[in-house]
C-alpha cells in the first residue's frame, strides 16, 4: 500500500524552511512559560538516559526545577520503541493505545500478557514492583501498550502497578500518535512513522493511509514526504531558521527525526551524534542548526564542536549549563574539546 496521499503537485521545501519550523514546532526558538510544561511534552520527551526528559524540558521552558519531570500535569511510560517517555498526563491514552497492533490475534497476546502482569502486581505485596529486570523488560514494555501497567522511574529504579485501561478509542489513539509526530518532524513518511513509534511498516502505513485526509505532500530535496495540511503554511511560509542556540538530551525529541542527512549533513557528524550500539551524547544547538556534540559526567560538562565556536556563543551555552535544574549546589565545568 502507497503511503502517498495526494494527487497534487507537491510544494518544494527547502531544508533551512525544515529546520525552522521543526524549531518551531517543538517550541525550542523561544521558551514556554513554567505552567506549559505539558505543551513542552506535547510529543513526549523520552527519559531512557537519566533526567534526559528533564534537560528536554530545560531546552524548552523558562524556569524549570529539578522537580519539573514529576509535575502533577505530567506522567511517566514506557511509550514509543519501549523507551521510558515524559508525557501529558491528559495524553497517556495516546502514547500508549496509539501503539497497539490493529492485528487481532498480535493485540490479543499483548492484552492477555498484560492481564498476567496485572494479576502477579495485583497480588504483589506492594502496590509496584521497586525494579523490573532481566526478561521480563521486554514484556512489561510490550504489554504498557494496552494503558494497564503504570510506572515511575527515578533514574535507578522503576515503580510499576496496575491500573484500568483508558477510556479511549484505540484507533483515534493511533491517527493522534502520528498527528502529534508529524506536528513535530514534519515533513515525514510512514516509514519513518514506524521507526519512531516502535510499530511495524504495515501499522504505520494503515495510519498514514487513514490520516490521508489531513495530509499534503511536500517535495525535500527531491524526495515526496508529507505534512499535516494544518502544518502546512507554518513549513512553506518561513525560510528563517530561529537562532537558537541551546544543548539538546541525548533523545531530545528534535534528534529523534529520522532524515539525519537533512538534519547534519556531514556524514562523520552524523556518525558522531547518533553512533552505533553506543549511548548517544546530546546535541549542540548554535543559532538554529546542529554544531557538535556533548557529554556529561557528573557536574562536568565536555563539548565536541563541529565547528570554531566564538566567545559570545560559548558564553551563551554556559549561562545555560548553570541554569540546568539538576546541578545542585555544585559549580558545573564546560570543557571544550577541538576536533
Amino acid at each position: 500500500m502507497a503511503s502517498t496521499v495526494s494527487t497534487m503537485k507537491p510544494e518544494a521545501v527547502t531544508r533551512g524552511q525544515v529546520l525552522g519550523y521543526r524549531l518551531r514546532a517543538n517550541h525550542l526558538d523561544q521558551r514556554l512559560a513554567r505552567e506549559e510544561v505539558d505543551e513542552a511534552a506535547y510529543v513526549g520527551l523520552q527519559d531512557s538516559v537519566p533526567r534526559s526528559a528533564l534537560l528536554s524540558l530545560h531546552a524548552r521552558v523558562e524556569d524549570v526545577d529539578f522537580d519539573a519531570w514529576n509535575d502533577p500535569n505530567l506522567v511517566q511510560v514506557w511509550g514509543p520503541r519501549g523507551s521510558v517517555y515524559v508525557i501529558p498526563k491528559s495524553d497517556f491514552a495516546v502514547f500508549t493505545l496509539g501503539r497497539l497492533p490493529r492485528n487481532a490475534d498480535q493485540r490479543r497476546a499483548i492484552e492477555e500478557d498484560a492481564q498476567r502482569i496485572r494479576d502477579l502486581l495485583d497480588v504483589s505485596d506492594r502496590p509496584g514492583l521497586d525494579t523490573v529486570t532481566g526478561g521480563s523488560v521486554r514484556r512489561f514494555r510490550e504489554a504498557a501498550a494496552t494503558g494497564t501497567i503504570r510506572i515511575r522511574w527515578d533514574g535507578s529504579s522503576i515503580e510499576v502497578w496496575a491500573a484500568e485501561p483508558p477510556d479511549a478509542d484505540v484507533e483515534a489513539c493511533r491517527l493522534e500518535l502520528a498527528r502529534r509526530y508529524l506536528h513535530a518532524l514534519a515533513p515525514s513518511s510512514s516509514s519513518h512513522f514506524a521507526t519512531w513509534a516502535g510499530i511495524e511498516r504495515e501499522e504505520a502505513t494503515d495510519t498514514w493511509t487513514a490520516l490521508q485526509d489531513e495530509l499534503v505532500d511536500v517535495r525535500v530535496r527531491g524526495s515526496s514526504r508529507q505534512a499535516l495540511a494544518e502544518s502546512a503554511g507554518s513549513l512553506i511560509g518561513d525560510d528563517e531558521t530561529p537562532d537558537t542556540t541551546r544543548l539538546l538530551p541525548p533523545g531530545d525529541p528534535y534528534l529523534l527525526a529520522r532524515d539525519r542527512e537533512a538534519v547534519v549533513p556531514d556524514e562523520r557528524h552524523r556518525s558522531q551524534l547518533w553512533p552505533q550500539g553506543n549511548v548517544p551524547p546530546g546535541g549542540l544547538l548554535v543559532e538554529g542548526e546542529l554544531a557538535g556534540t556533548w557529554r556529561r559526567q557528573l557536574h562536568s560538562f565536555t563539548i565536541t564542536p563541529w565547528q570554531l565556536i566564538g566567545t559570545e556563543v560559548k558564553d551563551v551555552i554556559q549561562t545555560d549549563v548553570e541554569a540546568m535544574p539538576s546541578l545542585g549546589a555544585s559549580e558545573p565545568t564546560v570543557r571544550w574539546i577541538s576536533t
